[in-house]
């Protein structure tokens, strides 16, 4: 039997966490899969870290680390990585974007490689409900400057959704560094430089409507992120 350790980072979401949380604990409760749901809150202001402790006492396959300093979306699921148990690593976002359907989907195609992670923008994906014109742009820019510099050749490398062997994880983890919302391209491009095997598959997804992204800020900093990455490695 597979075993898995969902992580899901949190930073004030305190009106979408349980709803996710439920619905990938009930959906994977129905499956015969071994796994856990880690949940990371982080330098929250509101009652995400109480809403997390009310899930881990309601089932005990939910875990709670709570972060109250600031260590951004990357700092949070390398902690979940530390504290995980199981063979599988994933982690998704808390706004239930990606499905549990979706990570499920994932899962079953594990078995040939180091990582398997969801996008928005292969042919047979369904993106059900859009993300505003300017974030779709960003999005478009940001991944043509990853594909071109680091030579990551994948559709969406931003995507809330990836699912790892925790054997590759371990070999990269000492040297991912980078906690910032560019934490997935740190981190993919780590494994390409173990030889791990990386496989995009489309799946469907919607936009919530809640990011706490700011565009004024994140697309002047892409390009110097990836510069970084680029001459660092």
């Amino acid at each position: 039997m597979k075993s898995v350790s969902i992580i899901i980072p949190a930073y004030n979401e305190e009106s979408v966490l349980e709803n996710t949380v439920e619905s990938y604990y009930k959906y994977f409760k129905g499956k015969n899969i071994d796994f856990e749901i880690i949940i990371i809150p982080n330098n929250c202001r509101d009652k995400t870290p109480e809403i997390a402790e009310i899930l881990s006492k309601k089932h005990k396959e939910i875990k709670v680390k709570n972060i109250p300093e600031k260590v951004g979306k990357g700092g949070a699921v390398l902690e979940g990585f530390k504290i995980a148990k199981k063979e599988l690593l994933c982690y998704v976002d808390a706004d239930n974007s990606t499905k549990p359907e979706m990570i499920w989907k994932m899962l079953n195609e594990m078995d040939d490689y180091d990582c398997i992670m969801g996008s928005r923008w292969l042919k047979d994906s369904k993106i059900l409900t859009k993300q505003p014109l300017s974030r779709r742009i960003a999005s478009r820019g940001f991944n043509l400057l990853v594909r071109s510099l680091l030579n990551l050749k994948f559709t969406d490398t931003q995507n809330g959704g990836k699912i790892f062997k925790r054997e590759i994880i371990e070999k990269i983890i000492d040297n991912i560094d980078d906690s910032s919302w560019a934490f997935d391209i740190g981190l993919l491009y780590l494994i390409k430089k173990e030889n791990g095997k990386i496989k995009e598959i489309p799946i469907e997804w919607q936009d919530s409507g809640k990011s706490n992204l700011k565009m004024h800020k994140a697309i002047p900093q892409m390009f110097v992120k990836i510069l970084k990455l680029r001459f660092k490695h």
